[in-house]
């Protein structure tokens, strides 16, 4: 009787520890099967913002395109293009107004707002561009996100837009600012317009006529065709006695001259004269855009070089000026580290120039192009402490002509103030002081 009584307690003891081992176990479970329910929640629940945060951006690029359709289908000029070149142009939704947007002059404002382009593509999508920009202006006529007129950008080669226009797309979304493609040749009616006096650019696309091949008269099937251009000789009169052609040589392979290959070391140097060749080239043909048939290679400006007494007093002796001003260039020349002799042609102020620091700028003229290229190097970065700034010279200068007329607010004291970089100022005023 005893032992049946043990082997009963024995039997409801390990039954309840059973029991109590099941009721943890199912514990552990519930709370697994609640965290899975809460991730599930929290994946549909992102998944639905990030769907509504994407109709919500193809409505808006869907409005800007319809905008644009019927902006273009009003216009006169459009012209049938090709599809694989229709769209070479982004358009900038929302970007807002630089204070030194102020100029009338759509040339001036370009400087501003490539910068400022090219700024945005940094900040905002990590993209550090270094393509040709040939148009950027802002299009008042345009669909205005948030009362800001959208800022036309034109690339000089279209597979540089492909390429920002790629990494636009793969990088993360930016709210404030909406990027479209579009077509420069639906924005001919809307680009800034030249002067009639100042000749179309080479690099700004125009749609021309393909190449007509000269017509060749028509002559019967047996006669023979005449090239319009260059007449077919007579053929040689066969001689009476003919002569007999010695039997051609024939080369065995050790005659044969074998054909050297180029080493692959020397194909390297190659490559990087390509791209410092096509870094020229754009150079060029900017400055032939900006100078046309001008000479800039031979001239610099001076901003800022103050006018002691001396140089007023003998205003009237242009060599004594000359001879004041050009010791005052040595100097600094020697300051920023530049020891070798350089042969200067002439030095005067221009009075009509821009002023800085209250006097007009010192034109300073050399007798060679390396010369000129080697002070303004070391001058551009040279100069930083001292507040001055040196820039290439003004097309209305090299042409006798007076200087554009712009808003007194476009100073270089102005750029300092508003980007607090000096290289980034001087590269603004640089570009300013060549369109004046």
């Amino acid at each position: 009787m005893g032992t049946l009584i043990e082997a009963d307690s024995s039997y409801s003891s390990r039954r309840s520890s059973s029991k109590s081992v099941f009721s943890a176990g199912s514990t552990k479970l519930d709370k697994l099967e609640n965290a899975v329910i809460d991730l599930k929640r929290s994946v549909d629940r992102r998944q639905s913002e990030a769907a509504a945060l994407e109709d919500e951006l193809n409505m808006m690029e869907k409005t800007v395109k319809e905008f644009l359709n019927k902006d273009s289908a009003a216009s006169e000029l459009v012209s049938p293009m090709p599809a694989d070149t229709e769209k070479d142009t982004l358009v900038f939704h929302g970007v807002p107004v630089d204070s030194m947007e102020v100029g009338e002059d759509p040339e001036v404002n370009k400087n501003f707002l490539e910068h400022n382009i090219k700024k945005l593509l940094k900040k905002h999508w990590g993209i550090d561009t270094t393509a040709v920009l040939t148009h950027v202006y802002r299009w008042q006529d345009g669909p205005k996100l948030r009362e800001l007129a959208p800022i036309v950008v034109v690339f000089q080669e279209k597979r540089d837009k492909d390429q920002v226009w790629m990494k636009i797309k793969e990088n993360a979304i930016v709210k404030e600012i909406v990027v479209t493609q579009d077509s420069s040749e639906r924005r001919i009616g809307t680009k800034p317009t030249r002067s009639p006096d100042q000749k179309p650019s080479s690099r700004n696309r125009s749609p021309t006529k393909p190449p007509q091949k000269p017509k060749v008269a028509k002559t019967r099937q047996n006669s023979v065709s005449i090239s319009p251009t260059k007449q077919r000789r007579p053929p040689p009169r066969a001689s009476k006695s003919p002569t007999k052609e010695p039997p051609a040589k024939i080369r065995t392979k050790r005659e044969v001259s074998p054909v050297k290959k180029p080493r692959k070391d020397s194909l390297v140097p190659s490559l990087g004269n390509k791209t410092s060749s096509s870094k020229e080239s754009d150079d060029t043909s900017e400055e032939k855009e900006i100078y046309g048939n001008l000479e800039p290679g031979f001239t610099l400006l001076l901003h800022g070089l103050e006018s002691d007494w001396i140089e007023e007093e003998m205003s009237d002796d242009d060599d004594f000026r000359k001879d004041v001003i050009e010791q005052k260039v040595k100097k600094l020349t020697q300051e920023v580290g530049l020891t070798r002799k350089i042969v200067y042609k002439n030095f005067f102020r221009w009075e009509d120039g821009p002023p800085h620091l209250d006097v007009p700028p010192v034109l300073i003229q050399f007798k060679e192009k390396k010369d000129r290229n080697e002070v303004y190097q070391a001058l551009r970065e040279g100069l930083k402490k001292s507040g001055l700034v040196i820039t290439e010279d003004s097309r209305s200068r090299l042409a006798g002509n007076k200087p554009k007329e712009v808003s007194t607010k476009l100073n270089f004291a102005s750029f300092m103030e508003h980007y607090q970089s000096y290289t980034v100022a001087q590269t603004l005023y640089n570009k300013m002081v060549r369109l004046i």
